[in-house]
C-alpha cells in the first residue's frame, strides 16, 4: 500500500449552538488499491495554507509504504505534532480498512467493546450547570469534568452544584487548566478534599514535577497531568518524581496512537492511573482514541472524548454513546463512515482576518 496522494481541507466545526467553532485541519490520505483513510488536526491554519503545505509535503509522503508507519513519524517536516498525529491516524485507518478489520485489532484485539467516558460539562451559570448535570447523570455517566477559571471561590460553587445534582457516587474531575500557582493550588485542594472521588487536573501555572511534588505533599486529593505531556518521557519523568496520581494521553499532543501507546505501557509500569483525552473532533480522533482504548487493557478509567451529540453535524457516522460509555465502532479502519457532502459543507470560506482587516 503506496501513498498517492494527500489532501487537506480546513472546516470549521460548529457547536452546540449551532454557531462556527474551532478550525480543524482534516487530513485524507489516498493510497494505491483506490484506499483512503482520514485523520484531522485543531490547527491555526489560514485558508490559503492547505495548498502550500500540500504541495510540500506530499513529495516526501508520494511512494512510501502505509506499514511503515514507525518512519513516517521520524520525518522532521510532520510538524507539530498534531499533524503528525492526523497523519498517523490515517495510515491506521486505511490499514484497518484494507485488512477489513478495525484498528483496535491491529494493536492487540479487541478487549473491551465499551469504553467509559468522563463528561466534559460545558455551562457557565449555575442553574444551566445544574440542568446539564441531571441531564448527563440520567444518560447514564458516572464521571463528569467541570474546567476551571482560576477563581477559587467561583469553581467551589460550581463543583458544589455539580456535586449537589450529580449525588455522592460520582466521580469528579476539575480541570485547573494550569491557571493556578503553588499557593493557590494548595488552598484550593484543600477546599476540595470535602468532595469525594474528585481528580484535579494540571493545577499549576508553571511546569516543573518538583511543584507537583510540593504540590502532592500539601493536599491528600489526586493530581492527574495532561497538558505536560508530550510523550513517553514526560510520563516516566512525572512517575519518577512522584509527582501526579495520574496522566491523561492526549493523542493530538503525543504525536499519535503509537506514542499514545508507549506512554500507557509507562503509566501501567509506574503504577499510574491512566485516560485519553481529545479537545476538539468531528470524530476521526475520537474514533482512534476509542480504538486504542479498546485495545488495551489498562485503560480502565473515564476518557475526556466529545461526546457524539457535543456538535451538531454529521459529517462522520458511527459515534454512539449508551449509557455513559462509548461503543467501539467495529467497521474496518476507524469503524466510522465519512459524507463528504457534509465535510464539504463545513469547509472555511474565509479567515475572520478578512472579515475584520487592521
Amino acid at each position: 500500500m503506496i501513498i498517492r496522494d494527500l489532501e487537506f481541507q480546513l472546516i470549521r466545526v460548529p457547536n452546540e449552538r449551532g454557531y462556527a467553532g474551532d478550525r480543524l485541519v482534516l487530513v485524507r490520505l489516498l493510497f494505491d488499491a483506490d484506499l483512503e483513510g482520514w485523520g484531522e488536526a485543531a490547527l491555526p491554519w489560514r485558508i490559503t495554507e492547505p495548498g502550500p503545505r500540500r504541495d510540500f509535503l506530499l513529495p516526501i509522503l508520494a511512494g512510501r509504504n502505509v506499514f511503515d508507519i514507525a518512519e513516517l513519524l521520524e520525518l522532521e517536516p510532520l510538524y507539530p505534532r498534531a499533524l503528525k498525529a492526523a497523519v498517523e491516524t490515517a495510515c491506521w485507518d486505511a490499514l484497518g480498512r484494507a485488512a477489513g478489520q478495525p484498528v483496535a485489532r491491529l494493536m492487540g484485539g479487541v478487549y473491551r467493546q465499551r469504553i467509559p467516558c468522563s463528561l466534559r460539562l460545558r455551562s457557565e451559570a449555575p442553574e444551566d450547570l445544574a440542568a446539564e448535570t441531571r441531564r448527563a447523570i440520567e444518560a447514564g455517566h458516572t464521571s463528569l469534568v467541570v474546567a476551571g477559571s482560576g477563581y477559587g471561590e467561583n469553581d467551589v460553587r460550581r463543583l458544589k452544584t455539580v456535586r449537589a445534582v450529580a449525588g455522592p457516587h460520582a466521580s469528579l474531575r476539575f480541570d485547573a487548566a494550569g491557571l493556578l500557582d503553588l499557593p493557590s493550588a494548595v488552598r484550593l485542594a484543600r477546599e476540595l478534599e470535602a468532595f469525594e472521588s474528585i481528580l484535579m487536573i494540571d493545577p499549576l501555572r508553571r511546569a516543573g514535577w518538583d511543584l507537583y511534588y510540593q504540590l502532592q505533599r500539601q493536599i491528600d486529593i489526586s493530581i492527574a497531568a495532561c497538558r505536560q505531556i508530550t510523550g513517553p518521557a514526560d510520563v516516566f519523568a512525572a512517575a519518577r518524581a512522584a509527582a501526579v496520581d495520574h496522566v491523561i494521553i492526549d493523542l493530538a499532543r503525543v504525536g499519535g496512537i503509537l506514542r499514545a501507546r508507549d506512554c500507557v505501557t509507562v503509566a501501567e509500569a509506574a503504577n499510574l492511573g491512566c485516560s485519553l483525552s481529545c479537545d476538539l473532533s468531528v470524530g476521526f480522533q475520537s474514533a482512534a482514541a476509542l480504538q486504542l482504548a479498546s485495545a488495551l487493557p489498562a485503560l480502565t478509567a473515564g476518557h475526556d472524548l466529545p461526546s457524539p451529540d457535543a456538535v451538531n453535524a454529521s459529517a462522520v457516522r458511527g459515534l454512539k454513546m449508551m449509557d455513559g460509555m462509548f461503543e467501539v465502532p467495529l467497521g474496518p479502519g476507524l469503524g466510522i463512515e465519512v459524507d463528504r457532502e457534509e465535510i464539504d459543507g463545513l469547509a472555511v470560506s474565509r479567515d475572520v482576518d478578512d472579515l475584520f482587516p487592521q
